[in-house]
């Protein structure tokens, strides 16, 4: 994942999300004034130096491949893989700032003065300028070779004494090359999707490239679109993408050459004849080959296999197509897609799919796929899994803050991700400092950062502290009640904690602060615990989930999963088909979710054993339904996820067709392991 923006007007709205905001400051020192523009997964920000005020560029790697944005604008992990991966990458790219400080004598290095992390990434300062990048020189006209040699020539220069340093960019293109002061400078130093290999032939691939692009116009070897270059020109560019051997001096001496240097054989091509007989067979297969298609009359030609003459490998490089097998898929890439729209593409071409987990994310849109597994590209085979993680988004659920303490309410909402504003309003019956209303309801949901309004309690301005008042007892009292009738006596009730309790219910004081019968002045405040009754949570979204996965994340939120086996033509063995109860709902701790998993295709559901949440299905496949009427109890071990204990022989097997069972009245005992000895059942 890379982007190019040159204004930051443009920028889309995950980037945007991911910016620092203009005036944030940098390990104290160096403070934000606004973003310049992103190149690959670097950003470059105008920014001053807070110790004398002189203006800078910041560059620092957006690491939206695996980290998200916290509240604070520091970039966290998605997860522990991510973590992993993100703790070596900048490691990584941290050595390498240490080793171009030792560098800075290469005209093709900006001057680099500071290197340090801060929000979670890794940033570098240089001098401020007005920069351009060389893809924007590129589209004013194409250049001679002698022109375009002679314009990249001090950045050839620079690679080739970086090399000799053991230093390699790694993901050269033509924005990150850019020009300042008419000299062209390397950037994107923190630019890479994985960790470079230690080698200069992509460097040396890079550089080809671009000076065939700014030959030609085009940004791939072609032999019609290089027919015009000399014939050095053309064999030099062409070993530089071609030759993993190559090195920097390799590639300044034969574009310089006065004779066309010798093309190397692609890689592909060594590997098609590795041994000795086949060095030798090659040429006498060529030729029968050749004579074939001379003789043979057209119309058999085109009822041959299809495969092409065996031409010299530079005029079929452009065209080689690389067929797929029997039951093969190429993999598309689908981030970014819904969940639904990347399950349907995913299952039309007969890939099974399974999502791996719903993460917090802050760029990405809720229900749209953050990572797929395996990466876009792969080949697969028909029925092969691809895993996907889905972003839920970066919303939370408010709250119900009214009666507590604003410092306290406003903690909790803070936490959420809420930005809270407030507002002081006298009032008789809440204590001061007390929250009376909130600007949203509770249990709506907003995204991260919604501002949220409290409106706090002034307190009452008719107290006399002279006069005194009997505190009375309020345990096993409705807060409500308590609070009314501790206003009429000029008393304030405040609800300083609230906690579950499974046998009080909600609202009722669990226990007061002043001792019943205390004498007290007027505008006291009684510290009150009231009851939030039974614990609530709420239920996620597992659907498209492994049962196992899903298993597990319900587990995780203290509710109790039950997996039901159903038929279904589409999707793979156990995928979950739905859940008995919606994402977001508020249950109480230990609430039954029944899910649905399929049985994978080509297989239907013959028992229905095992309701006690771990079930017992018995698979039968399609190609075996004509053996049914010799061995009707078939039973696939592989198709099941869970097993449980035996059943007790001695029960009484069922006479009449089963149904299905009422779940939310089962009990311990009703739970534990039976048989349904029952007529098949094919469940729909």
């Amino acid at each position: 994942m890379s982007w190019y923006y040159e204004h930051p007007e443009r920028f889309p709205a995950t980037i945007r999300r991911a910016l620092p905001a203009a005036g944030t400051v940098l390990r104290d020192a160096y403070e934000i004034i606004e973003p310049l523009y992103i190149c690959g997964t670097e950003v470059c920000c105008h920014g001053q130096r807070l110790s004398d005020g002189e203006h800078c560029l910041l560059l620092g790697l957006l690491p939206l491949h695996w980290c998200s944005v916290a509240p604070d604008g520091s970039f966290v992990p998605y997860h522990e893989d991510a973590a992993n991966a993100w703790d070596a990458i900048r490691k990584y790219a941290f050595r390498r700032l240490c080793k171009l400080l030792d560098h800075l004598d290469e005209d093709g290095i900006p001057p680099i003065r500071d290197g340090f992390e801060a929000l979670g990434t890794v940033w570098y300062v240089t001098p401020f300028a007005e920069t351009k990048p060389l893809s924007a020189q590129m589209q004013v006209g194409l250049l001679s070779p002698q022109e375009a040699t002679e314009q990249l020539s001090p950045l050839l220069n620079t690679l080739a004494g970086l090399h000799d340093a053991s230093i390699f960019h790694g993901m050269l293109t033509a924005d990150c090359i850019r020009s300042r002061e008419n000299k062209l400078e390397l950037q994107g130093w923190l630019d890479f999707e994985q960790l470079p290999a230690e080698a200069p032939s992509e460097d040396v691939r890079a550089v080809s490239l671009l000076l065939l692009q700014m030959m030609t116009g085009h940004t791939c070897w072609h032999d019609k679109a290089v027919s015009a270059l000399p014939a050095p020109i053309q064999n030099a560019l062409y070993n530089g993408i071609h030759d993993p051997s190559m090195t920097i001096d390799t590639l300044w001496n034969q574009l310089h050459a006065k004779h066309p240097a010798k093309r190397v054989k692609p890689e592909y091509l060594h590997a098609q004849y590795p041994s000795l007989l086949g060095k030798v067979c090659s040429p006498v297969v060529t030729a029968v080959f050749c004579v074939c298609c001379l003789v043979t009359p057209p119309f058999f030609w085109k009822l041959s296999t299809g495969k092409i003459g065996v031409q010299p490998a530079a005029q079929t490089l452009d065209d080689v197509a690389y067929s797929l097998g029997k039951n093969e898929v190429q993999l598309p890439e689908v981030l970014y897609l819904s969940q639904d729209e990347a399950v349907q593409q995913l299952e039309a071409l007969g890939l099974n799919v399974l999502l791996a987990t719903r993460v917090d994310n802050p760029v990405i849109p809720e229900n749209q796929v953050l990572m797929q597994s395996p990466d876009a590209g792969a080949v697969l085979k028909a029925g092969d899994t691809v895993t996907l993680t889905v972003s839920d988004g970066w919303s939370n659920y408010v709250p119900d803050v009214c009666g507590l303490p604003f410092e306290q309410a406003k903690s909790k909402l803070e936490e959420l991700g809420f930005i809270v504003e407030s507002e002081e309003k006298p009032s008789a019956d809440d204590a001061p400092g007390t929250v009376i209303r909130q600007s949203k309801k509770a249990d709506t949901q907003l995204q991260r950062d919604s501002r949220i309004k409290l409106i706090v309690s002034l307190g009452r301005d008719d107290l006399d502290v002279s006069k005194t008042e009997t505190i009375g007892d309020y345990v096993g009292t409705e807060f409500e009640k308590a609070r009314e009738e501790l206003s009429q006596m000029h008393l304030y009730a405040m609800q300083v904690e609230t906690v579950y309790n499974p046998d009080v219910p909600a609202g009722i004081i669990i226990s007061q602060d002043i001792a019943p019968g205390k004498q007290v002045a007027q505008g006291t405040v009684i510290n009150m615990t009231v009851s939030k009754g039974v614990e609530t949570v709420r239920v996620p979204s597992v659907i498209h989930a492994s049962a196992a996965n899903a298993k597990q994340l319900l587990i995780d939120a203290k509710l109790h999963p039950i997996i039901v086996y159903v038929s279904n033509a589409e999707y793979a063995n156990d995928v979950i088909l739905s859940q008995s109860i919606t994402k977001g709902s508020l249950v109480a701790v230990g609430t039954d979710v029944i899910l649905e998993a399929s049985v994978g295709r080509g297989s239907y559901v013959l028992s229905t054993g095992g309701w006690s949440g771990n079930p017992l299905p018995t698979f039968v496949t399609e190609e075996s339904t004509e053996e049914s009427s010799e061995t009707s109890d078939i039973m696939t071990d592989t198709d099941m996820t869970e097993t449980t204990e035996a059943p007790d022989p001695t029960e009484e097997p069922l006479t009449d067709a089963p149904t299905v069972p009422d779940f939310t009245e089962l009990t311990e005992e009703s739970t534990e392991s039976q048989e349904l000895t029952a007529p098949p059942l094919l469940i729909e």
